[in-house]
């Protein structure tokens, strides 16, 4: 339950980052700390106007409910949209059991079913989900050491974890990478390989939760080497996340 707590929480926070197009820097220390530092200085202004005394000092600090007011207003908001964000988080966890729920129950009535005396081949379909190679979303340094793949559903998925394999030894970006199609984030995570091979690495992604048809996301990569070009030569689907 705790642990449950602890991802609805952050995960409804960076929701609240994403919709707001801000960050932790950008919310606590640039807006709440620039008011409380304009409304410091104001004081010190006014005080040293005034002749630096106490009655002066006393005079400037009434100003406090100028700056209060904004800095509340700004909470209020910022309070507001992450509550928001936590029934949401809450609400589509729900949706995302209920769905896998009844997935899974249908492919155990699918299994069963036989047509003309053979059981149904799951491959009739297509496959659930096709890769290409992209661009990481967010390109630090615009060289030759980061890459993407971007991965398209074919139909709804929930288990989004896949085993990719780079040209050169590389690691998993979640800052360059980007979900399409949901009006969310990504949170995703390198899992740790059974393989000592530093070029081979598994990927879960956490957030979204599902990716319907047409749904996209972006893994993006970069070289251990800095020096190093990176290409991916295939992903594969992970069908237990390690």
């Amino acid at each position: 339950m705790e642990a449950y707590l602890h991802y609805l929480l952050v995960s409804a926070w960076e929701r609240s980052l994403f919709a707001g197009s801000s960050s932790n820097i950008s919310v606590f220390y640039l807006c709440g700390g620039g008011a409380i530092l304009t409304f410091v200085l104001t004081v010190l202004y006014e005080w040293n106007k005034a002749g630096r005394t106490m009655a002066a000092f006393v005079n400037a600090r009434k100003q406090f409910p100028t700056y209060a007011f904004p800095i509340l207003s700004l909470a209020i908001l910022w309070t507001a949209l992450f509550c928001r964000n936590v029934v949401h988080v809450a609400y589509e966890d729900h949706d995302t059991l209920t769905q896998q729920r009844d997935g899974w129950k249908k492919k155990a009535e699918t299994s069963t079913s036989t047509t003309d005396g053979q059981a149904r081949n799951p491959r009739d379909d297509g496959p659930p989900w096709r890769w290409q190679p992209n661009l990481p979303s967010m390109q630090m340094s615009g060289g030759a050491n980061e890459t993407a793949a971007l991965i398209t559903a074919n139909r709804t998925l929930y288990n989004l974890a896949f085993e990719v394999k780079c040209s050169v030894p590389c690691r998993f970006s979640q800052m360059q990478s980007m979900a399409f199609g949901r009006m969310t984030g990504i949170q995703a995570e390198q899992l740790p390989s059974h393989k000592d091979d530093a070029t081979t690495r598994d990927v879960r992604v956490l957030i979204p939760g599902r990716l319907d048809a047409g749904d996209q996301v972006n893994l993006a990569f970069v070289s251990l080497d800095d020096k190093a070009t990176l290409s991916l030569k295939w992903v594969h689907d992970l069908p237990e996340a390690r």
